[in-house]
């Protein structure tokens, strides 16, 4: 990929709320106002939008026309099945069908807007579908569910690439798709071509995952189809300004994206409480980029030559010793 593009979350420009203040620490700023600090933060030329609790499909069009109207490109739609007291059993897993069935309505219709809006990606973060307690669920059942709800989903309309997107925990104790090896699992029991996956630079953090190590898994079974980046402490999910916790991982990260050309969008999904977001995006996009840079300056036969004895020093001797 020689022209990295970069996209944002539009919820990165809002309020910023949190459990101890749910208010948010910031102004609920509207649409165009959001738009317009988004278009006007450098580096930034998509933005990913949710539809649910945030965007309403009925303003698609008023949507569709304000992010044209400041030169801003829709790199992903959004299924919000998640923020809403309805979706507190989950929303594919619910054991309420007439609920599973809203949800998979809920995500069709967005699969829809994709189509309209010329989109070819929509992500899913299932946040509620998991539990708690030991013997809350019938694990087998909440499995089942997913499989025949994201099977439906994806069969509804093939040339749009729905991703699921995993995570540890959060709002539930455990969700059922959290980690990369599972969500492999789930999108190749599925077995639809269009049925893939979204890897969360920070989620791996926070499920104990080395974030390249996922990405060459996803990249192997060709599910890779959507990325976040953040980073965190690996405690939780912070969304933190990129690479400011873990810059090795995030250059080796690179390193293994440029092996595999990817070529997709590059999405910031931060939560920036007592940051400006126009700063934290701009440091964010500096920050990949310079990672890149460094990522594609490296020796490929050195690096691979001391793959074969399972030895990084040589690597790391060189990137200390990186010049811009």
């Amino acid at each position: 990929m020689t022209n990295l593009k970069f996209s944002v979350g539009y919820w990165v420009y809002g309020p910023m709320p949190d459990r101890f203040l749910s208010s948010g620490y910031k102004e609920n700023l509207n649409l165009e106002k959001r738009l317009e600090q988004i278009a006007k933060t450098p580096g930034l030329s998509g933005v990913e939008i949710p539809f649910g609790q945030l965007l309403k499909i009925d303003d698609i069009e008023k949507i569709k026309q304000k992010i044209e109207n400041f030169g801003l490109s829709i790199s992903s739609l959004g299924a919000n099945v998640t923020s809403d007291p309805k979706w507190a059993l989950g929303s594919l897993s619910n054991p309420d069908k007439k609920i599973r069935r809203e949800a998979i309505e809920i995500i069709k219709n967005v699969m829809d807007a994709a189509y309209y809006l010329n989109v070819d990606t929509v992500n899913l973060w299932m946040g509620q579908d998991g539990f708690d307690y030991p013997f809350e669920v019938d694990y087998s059942l909440i499995w089942k569910y997913l499989v025949d709800g994201l099977s439906e989903c994806a069969s509804y309309r093939p040339e749009i690439k729905l991703s699921v997107e995993y995570k540890k925990m959060e709002p539930r104790v455990h969700l059922i798709t959290n980690s990369a090896a599972k969500a492999v699992l789930l999108v190749k029991e599925v077995d639809k071509p269009n049925l893939g996956v979204t890897l969360d630079f920070g989620h791996a953090l926070l499920g104990g995952e080395n974030p390249s190590e996922s990405v060459l898994l996803l990249s192997k079974f060709k599910k890779l189809f959507h990325l976040h980046l953040n980073d965190n402490y690996g405690d939780w999910d912070w969304d933190m300004a990129v690479g400011l916790n873990n810059w090795w991982l995030l250059i080796e990260f690179c390193y293994w994206l440029i092996e595999l050309n990817y070529n997709g969008w590059l999405v910031l999904d931060l939560f920036p409480y007592r940051n400006k977001a126009e700063k934290i995006c701009a440091t964010s996009i500096e920050s990949f980029k310079r990672a890149w840079t460094i990522a594609k300056s490296l020796d490929r036969a050195l690096v691979k030559e001391n793959f074969k004895e399972h030895s990084s020093l040589e690597v790391f001797n060189l990137l200390l010793k990186y010049k811009a």
